[in-house]
């Protein structure tokens, strides 16, 4: 039977669930959300640092950045928000565009402070490594964030509006009708059994589902959005258009160090690239590789990474990381 639906979310993470409960709160009556993996634990909502910031250079993003964070203020209890803060490090060859920066960023009523590197060292004193630091850029109200709890928080607000999350479905084929109708036809694949992590992974890489027991379910919709995140391109091939999104591996490092407490702090980004902060009673520190090739790429580094391109920066910006571990 063709289950018929005013709007299809492809894709079940922080975007897609934001996205369904937005279009139950405007007043859409059947909204289906499918995933091949509604626990998530490929996702990009699962597998991130957890930062949310208004700190842009776009004013688009400024301000729907500043909205998104409005709404987490809100709900603060319910989504691990904490007005933690974002301090940006940048170089002397830098620094004139990021007060060009802020500049924006301050007409678009976002609060951003410019510190010196003397402010820099009385404000955060671990910090007593400031050769290369031009100055420092501080947003208080940006600051860190629980994604799965968010994740949750937007699915429970759209099942009480009536939105179906649909687990172990696999978008396979559209079908745009030749007679002018405005609906859709969607063909998927439904998993008969639960998804193993190794066959999670298999296709995630590579699509291919074959092997797997399976059944097709179709839908009739009258829009579809797709919020598939590293997958994006793939689900826009399906639906015939261009998608300029690609997957780009990016690794983190959970590490501990006896010597600095990071739970006062949010975010911090060294003009290094790397970023770090406080998680749970350790650190979390990451870098985005700029020769990172775009694919789907699960595999992690680990001490490796963690030795090549965290632990120097971390070095070079305090003397109280040396005991880092």
């Amino acid at each position: 039977m063709t289950q018929k639906v005013e709007a299809l979310v492809i894709g079940a993470g922080v975007i897609g669930s934001s996205v369904a409960m937005h279009l139950a709160k405007l007043g859409m009556k059947s909204v289906r959300v499918i995933d091949f993996d509604l626990e998530g634990t490929l996702s990009s909502s699962e597998l991130n640092a957890g930062g949310v910031r208004a700190t842009w250079v776009h004013p688009l993003n400024i301000e729907m950045s500043r909205a998104s964070i409005d709404y987490f203020d809100q709900v603060a209890d319910d989504v691990g928000y904490r007005a933690s803060g974002y301090l940006w490090l940048h170089s002397p060859q830098k620094w004139q565009t990021a007060l060009q920066a802020r500049e924006l960023q301050n007409a678009k009523n976002w609060p951003v402070e410019a510190w010196d590197t003397s402010l820099l060292r009385r404000r955060i004193p671990f910090l007593d490594k400031t050769e290369g630091v031009g100055g420092a850029i501080f947003a208080p109200r940006d600051g860190l964030i629980n994604p799965n709890l968010l994740k949750n928080h937007y699915r429970a607000q759209g099942r009480m509006r009536g939105v179906v999350y649909e687990d172990r479905t696999l978008l396979r084929e559209v079908k745009y009708h030749r007679d002018g109708r405005s609906s859709v036809g969607v063909v998927a694949e439904r998993f008969e059994s639960v998804m193993s992590h190794e066959m999670k992974l298999e296709i995630a890489a590579a699509g291919s589902t074959q092997k797997f027991s399976r059944n097709l379910v179709e839908y009739e919709a009258e829009c579809i959005v797709n919020c598939a995140g590293p997958w994006a391109s793939w689900v826009a091939q399906i639906l015939g258009y261009t998608s300029p999104s690609h997957p780009v591996r990016r690794q983190v490092s959970i590490f501990d160090c006896r010597e600095v407490d990071l739970s006062p702090f949010g975010m911090i980004v060294d003009t290094s690239g790397v970023y770090f902060h406080p998680e749970a009673t350790n650190g979390l520190a990451g870098y985005a590789i700029p020769q990172e090739p775009a694919g789907v790429n699960y595999r992690y580094d680990g001490e490796s990474f963690f030795n090549e391109y965290i632990w120097p920066a971390l070095y070079e910006r305090s003397s109280h990381f040396e005991r880092s571990e």
